[in-house]
């Protein structure tokens, strides 16, 4: 029932107690966002300001270094007898196709779970995979980029650590599933769908993840 603006010392304060019991790192950033709405309609008064600073001291204080994910080695997971159905509900088909191509594009989970099929282009002739990625943040030209990989099955001789033919594999599957009786795939079908053609959901992404480490008999949790 407390209105958000205009910011008070008080809902501040409560803000930044909740999100850094939460473990959240960034409350400056929220801090900026808030104080710049703030300051449309009302004065950033010198009270305020100190607030600000207190709090944001509070929750950085030995917060330490990011937590680091743990490492998934990539050729034994590929000796690893994977079929193209899911490892978990609401993950991803083609579970180990997913893991080669984020390796080698060097993605994180959200990049790759919001990629259309259209964006992954494979030129036969010349064994090459192209992936044009989204624009992001860093990117206010909105110009995007594209990562290429060759073949690489003759360094890691075998076809499972290779991109260009986990594309194959990928796009043959998707089209096996979903495409018409011409042989063309949906508008904007995911490049990465669950078995029913539609978007996965994050907890499915991150299932899949665990399963492999499980699989690898790899720890889940930290310390």
């Amino acid at each position: 029932s407390v209105p958000v603006l205009p910011l008070t010392e008080e809902g501040i304060k409560a803000v930044a107690a909740q999100m850094k019991s939460a473990g959240y790192r960034t409350f400056p950033n929220f801090l900026l966002a808030a104080k710049g709405r703030h300051r449309k309609h009302f004065e950033w008064n010198d009270d305020l300001r100190l607030c600000s600073q207190e709090c944001t001291q509070s929750t950085q204080r030995g917060i330490g270094p990011p937590r680091q994910s743990l490492e998934i080695p990539l050729r034994p997971l590929m000796d690893i007898q994977m079929t193209a159905y899911p490892l978990a509900e609401s993950g991803p088909i083609c579970p180990g196709e997913w893991a080669v191509l984020s390796a080698f594009h060097i993605l994180r989970g959200a990049e790759s779970a919001v990629a259309l099929e259209s964006s992954l282009v494979i030129n036969v002739s010349a064994k090459s995979e192209t992936w044009h990625l989204p624009v992001s943040k860093t990117d206010p030209q909105a110009i995007g980029c594209a990562r290429t990989w060759g073949c690489v099955c003759s360094v890691n001789d075998s076809d499972k650590l290779c991109p260009v033919h986990a594309a194959i594999r990928l796009k043959a599957e998707l089209v096996r599933r979903f495409a018409d009786a011409s042989g063309n795939l949906p508008a904007g079908l995911p490049l990465f769908p669950n078995t029913e053609g539609g978007w996965c959901s994050k907890s499915g992404f991150v299932a899949t993840i665990a399963a492999m480490a499980r699989t690898l008999c790899l720890s889940t949790t930290d310390s």
